[in-house]
């Protein structure tokens, strides 16, 4: 096997290859950690905020359905409309409630609903559970206690897998001047309504956004399986309860905002697409600089060296001539 030559001149040019390899890793490594915590970073901030203004988005499209079936709840022309025996003022119940449809054009329905079971609405043919004593009625009763806005079919009927079926309702007590149940005021938002807040989040290929309530009810996501699948819905179960942040083994990032006068919260899942492909970029550039650098090196150390040695050559020359 052949020996590798020993001289001076081949020493100090492997040696300086080898210093300048290891400072191009080390500077490479370190710019490219650096970039990547400060693209990161970013990204984590920019989709944080994202989903914190879509959230703030919905907060204030629900402040103000929760006015709106205020105005309706105290109204005094509601409130004279089911306090008299005749139901006098009932032409202008109705034409107050076609003036709060035209104010929101989700608003599909608007429902008063008196305690005796009297209906004023602008849907005429209205599919829901009366009686003479609308106590009796569990529905009614859940509506008096909770104002809370909740995802359910149109007008109660078997939940389906239409979209366009799909209503957020939202109920308040009607009260008389004593502080008596005097009936309930129902509106009807179409789904499309909380949806299109949410459909624009860019979260990236494997992200996706979706609201949750108290109870660990779905009450929004973009893939409608998620309503009837009970291992999908524990999963965002799951999700909802786990600590936000970003997962580095699964390159997610999870962030949660609880929606204000409501008992809904809003999870963002974001994949961060954006940070993936700036981490390969940054890959490639410094591969292509690296082995540039490298080459640039491999090309002139032997030159260097020469150059190092020159001098101690010549001294070894003329030590020779001196000892000859």
């Amino acid at each position: 096997m052949k020996r590798f030559p020993r001289s001076l001149q081949f020493r100090i040019s492997w040696i300086y290859m080898l210093i300048s390899f290891v400072t191009i890793g080390i500077i490479g490594a370190v710019l490219y950690f650096g970039i990547s915590r400060v693209v990161l970073n970013d990204s984590i901030q920019s989709s944080n905020m994202a989903i914190s203004k879509s959230g703030t988005l919905v907060e204030m499209y629900i402040d103000r359905l929760k006015v709106l079936s205020t105005l309706l709840a105290r109204s005094p022309q509601t409130i004279q409309t089911l306090s008299s025996q005749t139901k006098a003022g009932e032409k202008d119940e109705l034409q107050f409630i076609n003036n709060v449809l035209l104010s929101d054009s989700y608003i599909k329905s608007v429902v008063v609903i008196g305690k005796d079971g009297y209906v004023l609405s602008n849907e005429k043919k209205l599919n829901m559970r009366r009686s003479s004593d609308m106590m009796n009625e569990p529905w009614y009763v859940a509506a008096i206690n909770s104002t809370n806005p909740a995802l359910t079919s149109a007008r109660m009927q078997k939940f389906s897998m239409d979209k366009n079926n799909w209503v957020i309702s939202m109920s308040q007590e009607i009260k008389d001047a004593d502080n008596r149940n005097l009936g309930v005021v129902l509106l009807d938002i179409e789904y499309k309504g909380i949806e299109d807040y949410l459909n624009d989040l860019k979260l990236g290929s494997k992200g996706f956004a979706f609201i949750i309530n108290s109870k660990g009810e779905i009450v929004y996501h973009k893939d409608p399986a998620y309503f009837t699948d009970q291992n999908k819905q524990e999963q965002l179960r799951k999700i909802s309860m786990s600590e936000q942040g970003f997962d580095q083994t699964q390159n997610l990032l999870v962030y949660k905002t609880k929606l204000q006068n409501s008992d809904w919260t809003l999870v963002g899942v974001s994949s961060l697409d954006g940070l993936q492909q700036v981490r390969n970029q940054l890959l490639r550039s410094f591969a292509i600089v690296g082995l540039g650098l490298l080459l640039l090196i491999i090309v002139v150390s032997p030159f260097i060296a020469k150059s190092i040695t020159r001098p101690i050559h010549r001294l070894e020359q003329a030590m020779q001539k001196v000892e000859t």
